[in-house]
């Protein structure tokens, strides 16, 4: 009977260990999916920092807390300095310390740019903002590696006009759970088009996952193609490298104020 009584006491105690420790998540759910990705790329860094880089020949700088961000960008137009401020409040252009008055539509041009390269370093952060609505497209192989696809779509957002109309695909490493691919359908008013990102120079900067990526297109007309379908295109030689987005002189400290 002791023995007995040992078993069911070493039954119960597993079970309560099991349900305190609950099981592990499901990748298969793409918020928990995102999540692993988040932590991976060093969530905790990203939005209690100060981080800062060149790319293109301009300086940007980000400054986040709680929610709360600044961006910036410098640049010196033929001895004209150029600083662009994107915050909580809005756009502002200033030159040569003076700002200058913008109509609505540079206003939304300059501040969509500034927004977009932060926005695209910034990844996969941006995974759980608001508007974000997650699909699990399921699991591929891509250069002999096993991957989750990720989907994004956006919920309609008057006041963000640059991500409203765009479609995104991730492809997370099943075991790192790193963003190695991303893969992005975009709609402007003049223009339509897909873009395939391959992640290179994956490095840790206090505590940061920084990539740079190559950026490729489509080589014939894309009216056929998906976004879902960017990585069997790559795959296949369907695309040709456009641009290599390099971030240099990264340098990120934690935002104490």
């Amino acid at each position: 009977m002791k023995k007995g009584r040992n078993l069911l006491w070493l039954a119960f105690w597993s079970c309560l260990l099991f349900y305190q420790c609950g099981p592990a998540g499901d990748e298969k759910d793409p918020q928990y999916l995102a999540d692993l990705a988040i932590k991976a790329h060093g969530s905790k860094v990203f939005d209690q920092s100060i981080i800062e880089f060149k790319f293109r020949d301009r300086y940007y700088k980000s400054t986040r807390k709680d929610g709360k961000f600044i961006y910036e960008r410098f640049w010196d137009s033929v001895g004209t300095v150029i600083h662009d401020v994107l915050d909580n409040r809005g756009f502002s252009r200033i030159v040569d310390q003076t700002e200058v008055i913008l109509d609505a539509k540079k206003k939304e041009a300059f501040s969509n740019s500034l927004r977009g390269v932060f926005y695209f370093f910034g990844l996969p952060f941006q995974l759980n903002d608001p508007p974000v609505i997650k699909e699990y497209l399921g699991e591929v192989m891509l250069m002999e590696q096993p991957y989750h696809k990720l989907k994004i779509r956006f919920k309609p957002d008057p006041a963000d006009q640059l991500i409203h109309d765009d479609v995104y695909v991730f492809w997370i490493h099943k075991k790192n759970h790193t963003v190695d691919y991303l893969a992005y359908s975009y709609t402007e008013p003049n223009e339509r088009g897909l873009r395939f990102r391959q992640a290179i120079n994956p490095r840790k900067i206090e505590g940061l996952r920084v990539q740079d990526y190559i950026n490729y297109k489509p080589i014939r007309d894309s009216s056929s193609l998906k976004v879902e379908d960017m990585d069997m295109a790559w795959a296949g030689n369907q695309l040709t490298e456009m641009s290599r987005i390099i971030n240099e002189n990264v340098k990120i400290r934690l935002n104490k104020n």
